[in-house]
């Protein structure tokens, strides 16, 4: 595996921005080795003999030709599947790099592994990462941004959009969230779309501020005229509709005036340097407002800040930090900005003048948010960002969206959460690495109730490390499900059945099993989104499946663990008596079973891999008929399937073999054999659209919400 790997995608100018960036790349003094890719979008204008005559020219030069031009994200994609790299570096041909560039970008890369996604400053971009040079002139340009790299030796921010001119990408979130989007064709769009998916995966973007980049800018988009206002709409409804939000440009002077409140409150002991950066932004501000149209707002906004008591109070406290004066001249400086409305902003820079830790302030935070609140915890094996979003997830966002509550979920980090100490995932609902457990401990007095919330016996260990006034223990599984199965789980078990507030089984057997023994007792089985998986219906289908369900009668699907219980005879079986009707199988390969089945050796039986949980609809979209064909065993006896609630309240209809937990729902087409199977297929082909089984399968979904199921949890907690 290679470590770094640079795809410059080429299409046309040559002499103008393809060349000059090439020999920009290898005249650049670096000491990391890299392999450069080029991928050309069919160019007419001599490139492609230009690109034949260096292969040999320049080491380590790889040289792809396409086509026909496939746009910004179809063209890196080509560059990205032929390399194994750790590290990625998407490069526009209209940049000019400098010397050790590339040290700088993977250096800050590896010393940050909550970074997933980086990229330098530039002199021509459209968010936080530009920087303000006053020539003209490319080499002039270039010496501006040379200086601000030196003075910003370090430097970087957290941001939530990195310009795809250049940014630099770890292996892991291509490995978790897929390529760059093609459906956004020519291009725009797909750099918010990608680094969207990156923060939703739990990875941090961030500008590095002593590494600057020449950028000319859109020189391709700059050839096509008129068409590029209609791109914009089109795919800017595209990014609208495939995430369901409404798209907030970082392209605008609040960010920059945001970035300016930053550089204030994090500013080191080098006061010029403060001054420097502030000002720089502020003239990129005033920039954007001698544009059309003008931003009288924004000139209100930094008059203000640069204008201002505050300000001056702000450099006295640096200078006081600096010199070692009196606390009563803090005490001075801490009046005088709150007299100006910025008393928060001062707080902030009181606790780097004390030297308060990263980590203090971190939690500090968190105290404040969770303060004469409900903080309900929940220590869980299960990475929040694991493709299969289970019941624990599901229940912490519910539990979140109730009055005066707030949810703490702790993550080993074993695998998909990427975060660095805290994340916030909604509004009151945060990751926490539980290597901070004791942080945690400390913060949790000031909530007026903590509440633990145990999935796992192996979790147990959390009683004793965090103060809490009670316990819900779910006992979600057949114990033999877990690894480390054996007489501690069993002894472990039975004490969290006696000692545990409420006690929440998720299925009528297990229920059974424990009624006799828990305090306090209830069954809750699992249950459905209903507003995600409803909200999703429209989805556009995922490009994977486009090949397919064209060429099919019926789609039938299925998204989940592709493991022992799993009846791939039965699939195979049908797939044979009806080989105009097309399996999709989405999910992992738990146990290896898939693989031994044989089963992909029918041209009718189609296996995707796992995805993450915000992909599902646009599979479930694809699906003519949900399945769930598990065999029926001592495993599926103690099933609550999380995925019937969602087919339901995604519209779909339903067939299940005979579970216990599916015979509760009329809903659910039920089958015994496969020929039955076959005949809830044929009666499901032959539903109207005004049939009644629609307003079933709608009520199902309403009855079987995971709000519903948290508030049955609480009555039952505070019954007790």
């Amino acid at each position: 595996m290679n470590k770094v790997s640079i795809i410059l995608l080429s299409y046309n100018s040559l002499e103008d921005t393809t060349k000059p960036c090439i020999e920009s790349i290898y005249r650049a003094k670096n000491e990391i080795q890299f392999e450069l890719v080029i991928v050309d979008n069919l160019s007419t204008d001599g490139t492609r003999s230009y690109l034949a005559s260096i292969q040999d020219l320049y080491p380590n030069l790889k040289v792809i030709l396409n086509d026909s031009n496939m746009g910004f994200a179809a063209g890196n994609n080509v560059g990205i599947h032929s390399v194994n790299s750790s590290y990625y570096i998407l490069l526009n041909s209209d940049t000019i790099v400098v010397d050790y560039w590339l040290d700088k970008l993977i250096g800050f890369m590896e010393n940050h592994p909550e970074v997933g996604v980086s990229g330098p400053v530039t002199n021509s971009i459209g968010n936080e990462q530009r920087i303000f040079t006053t020539s003209t002139d490319e080499r002039d340009i270039i010496n501006e941004g040379i200086k601000w790299a030196a003075i910003c030796e370090n430097d970087f921010f957290y941001t939530n959009l990195i310009g795809f001119f250049c940014v630099v990408i770890k292996k892991e979130v291509f490995d978790k969230i897929g390529l760059l989007d093609e459906g956004y064709g020519m291009g725009m769009f797909e750099d918010d779309d990608f680094c969207y998916r990156a923060k939703q995966a739990g990875f941090f973007l961030a500008c590095v501020e002593d590494v600057f980049i020449y950028h000319k800018g859109s020189v391709s988009f700059s050839r096509l005229g008129y068409e590029i206002t209609d791109l914009f709409y089109q795919n800017l409804n595209r990014f609208q509709t495939k995430h369901n939000l409404v798209w907030k440009t970082n392209h605008n002077p609040k960010a920059f005036l945001e970035l300016i409140k930053h550089y204030i409150v994090t500013g080191d002991q080098n006061n010029n340097k403060v001054k420097f950066k502030v000002e720089n932004k502020a003239n990129v501000v005033l920039h954007y407002m001698h544009l059309d149209p003008p931003n009288p707002q924004a000139q209100i906004h930094l008059d203000q800040i640069l204008s201002s008591d505050a300000w001056k109070a702000v450099r006295k406290l640096y200078s006081i930090r600096d010199k070692h004066k009196s606390v009563s001249l803090i005490i001075k400086g801490i009046k005088l900005v709150k007299r100006e409305g910025l008393f928060a902003l001062l707080k902030k820079i009181k606790n780097k003048l004390f030297k308060i830790t990263y980590e203090e302030r971190l939690f500090n935070q968190l105290s404040k948010k969770i303060k004469g609140k409900r903080v309900i915890i929940f220590p869980t094996p299960l990475d929040w960002n694991i493709p299969l979003f289970q019941r624990p997830q599901q229940l912490a966002k519910a539990y979140s969206k109730k009055k005066n509550t707030c949810v703490i979920y702790f993550s080993d980090k074993h695998e998909y959460d990427q975060f660095d100490i805290i994340y916030q995932v909604d509004k009151n609902l945060w990751l926490v690495d539980s290597k901070y457990i004791d942080n945690v401990n400390k913060i949790v007095p000031t909530a007026a109730e903590t509440i633990i919330s145990i999935s796992w016996t192996g979790n147990m260990r959390y009683l004793d490390l965090i103060k809490h006034d009670k316990l819900i223990y779910e006992y979600i599984d057949e114990l033999s499900l877990f690894t480390g199965y054996g007489d501690k789980m069993i002894s472990d078990h039975n004490f969290l059945l006696r000692h545990a507030d409420v006690t929440v089984a998720t299925a009528s057997k297990l229920f059974d099993d424990v009624k006799n023994i828990a305090s306090n007792p209830i069954l809750s089985t699992n249950a459905g989104d209903y507003d995600y998986f409803k909200r999703n219906k429209s989805s556009p289908i995922n490009q994977e499946l486009d090949s397919i369900i064209g060429n099919f009668d019926c789609i039938l699907g299925y998204y989940g663990s592709l493991a022992s219980w799993f009846d791939y005879d039965l699939v195979y079986e049908i797939a044979k008596k009806r080989p105009n009707w097309a399996w999709i199988l989405v999910g992992w390969d738990y146990d290896g079973t898939l693989a031994e089945s044989n089963i992909l050796k029918r041209n009718n039986i189609f296996h995707i891999g796992p995805q993450h949980y915000t992909k599902l609809p646009g599979f479930l979209n694809a699906f003519d008929v949900a399945t769930l064909p598990f065999k029926i065993n001592e495993i599926t006896l103690s099933t609550s399937p999380v995925k019937i609630f969602e087919y339901m309240a995604g519209g779909k209809p339903i067939v299940s073999s005979n579970l216990p937990e599916c015979q509760k729902y009329q809903s659910i087409f039920k089958y015994n054999n496969s020929d039955e199977f076959v005949n809830c297929i044929e009666k499901i082909k032959k539903l109207t659209q005004t049939d009644k089984y629609w307003t079933l399968l709608e009520k199902e979904a309403l009855e079987n919400t995971w709000e519903q199921r948290t508030d049955q949890i609480l009555n039952a907690l505070y019954r007790n």
